[in-house]
């Protein structure tokens, strides 16, 4: 990162508040090898790890499938992984020695290139003892992470040069609200799950269900993806409700903070391979310790440009206040009128993706920029709810904030 870059997100940093809006809940890194450092690295997860046979069955037939047919210098990831209970605990998991083969004549002929990646919780790693899963790190305390991990894994026969020489495979930045009350953090998910296709987000991820036989939202959750082939590669965004997500599996979680999660909605956005390359890029960050400090910036930039994409700028009111606020509309004809009560009825009976497919394309701009200029999102509320409104996300993100 040039000095120019680097000064200007230190101001960026400096202006805002210590409980930012944005951080990391988790992240995996891939530390490549080569022939003069493999021996020592096999020779540690040989003796200090458990080979995990289990999730390497997994991840093979995972991705033998997703890469057995590239039509260009074709390879596949083979993986063996392993479990460190101690390495756990500190917030290191998932580690791998991963093996990369190329694919000739219809079988893997030889191995190019080894490698080992692991997934590290900031917030364990950083050792923050209390809520562990329904908090995550402080910005504060992003530029000690890659420290901190080096101190951990050295002892195990980690070289720091050799860390420093990883990149970030995947990259997770959350942002954590609370609403106060489950009631309305169901509702609210209801209302989220309305929101239409925005650039990279292109579709639902919305599985088939065994019992109705219909594709329908995962439970508590709505999840935007790639529509490609390879959406694995690049993002994908997830919003859930916490509280059921931890219920479900109650025997991992404390019991004090299952019940401190009632009423808050996680927003979670995945950045895999291809992306991150990207924003490696467009922010300068060289090393994994630059992409890591700089998660605070990136992800205030990347959900305010998603979520007011798939949801509007304005805010969710009643079906009935909407009505009323764009017949009051000043400067519309009678027709652009009657075209936002179609988008609005439309969103009432799917979602927001199929209002805009009524309109031609050129003319979608537009109709967003008078939905904003209203303050309100095509998607409403229904005139039975309590609630009178509720506030955009990002505004919620930046008000009912529980990261820390």
């Amino acid at each position: 990162m040039d000095s120019v870059q680097k000064t200007h997100m230190e101001e960026e940093k400096n202006a805002r508040h210590r409980n930012s809006s944005y951080s990391i809940h988790t992240f995996e890194i891939r530390m490549p090898l080569n022939p003069d450092n493999q021996r020592r690295y096999e020779l540690f997860l040989e003796k200090d790890c458990v080979h995990n046979k289990k999730r390497t069955n997994y991840r093979n037939q995972l991705y033998y499938s997703a890469c057995k047919h590239c039509q260009n210098n074709p390879y596949a990831n083979f993986f063996t992984c392993y479990d460190n209970e101690m390495l756990f605990k500190r917030g290191i998991s998932d580690i791998c020695m991963v093996e990369k083969r190329h694919f000739v004549y219809m079988e893997y002929l030889w191995s190019v290139e080894y490698s080992i990646t692991f997934r590290v919780n900031p917030r364990i790693l950083l050792n923050f003892p209390d809520n562990k899963y329904i908090r995550i790190v402080p910005c504060g305390e992003l530029e000690n992470i890659m420290p901190a991990l080096i101190h951990i894994l050295m002892p195990y026969g980690f070289q720091q040069n050799d860390l420093e020489k990883a990149f970030i495979k995947r990259l997770d930045i959350c942002a954590n609200i609370n609403l106060g009350d489950q009631r309305q953090a169901e509702e609210y998910l209801k209302l989220l799950r309305k929101g239409g296709f925005y650039r990279g987000m292109r579709s639902k991820f919305m599985p088939m269900d065994p019992k109705s036989h219909r594709r329908m939202h995962p439970p508590n959750e709505v999840r935007f993806i790639n529509q490609s082939a390879d959406s694995y590669k690049l993002e994908t965004l997830s919003v859930y409700l916490k509280h059921p997500q931890m219920l479900e599996h109650s025997a991992r979680y404390d019991a004090g903070e299952i019940e401190r999660a009632e009423g808050q909605i996680r927003f979670e956005l995945r950045i895999c391979s291809r992306k991150i390359i990207y924003l490696r890029k467009k922010y300068g960050c060289n090393v994994p310790t630059d992409l890591i400090s700089s998660a605070e910036i990136i992800g205030s930039d990347i959900f305010t440009n998603y979520l007011e994409g798939l949801y509007g700028k304005g805010k969710f009111v009643k079906y009935s206040r909407a009505a009323e606020l764009i017949e009051k509309a000043e400067g519309h004809y009678r027709a652009t009128k009657d075209i936002m009560m179609q988008m609005v009825n439309q969103a009432r009976r799917t979602d927001l993706s199929d209002a805009y497919d009524m309109l031609p394309p050129d003319k979608i701009f537009w109709f967003r920029k008078y939905f904003n200029e209203l303050g309100i999102s095509p998607i409403t509320l229904r005139d039975s709810w309590k609630a009178d409104s509720y506030e955009n996300p990002v505004v919620y993100i930046r008000t009912h904030n529980v990261n820390e």
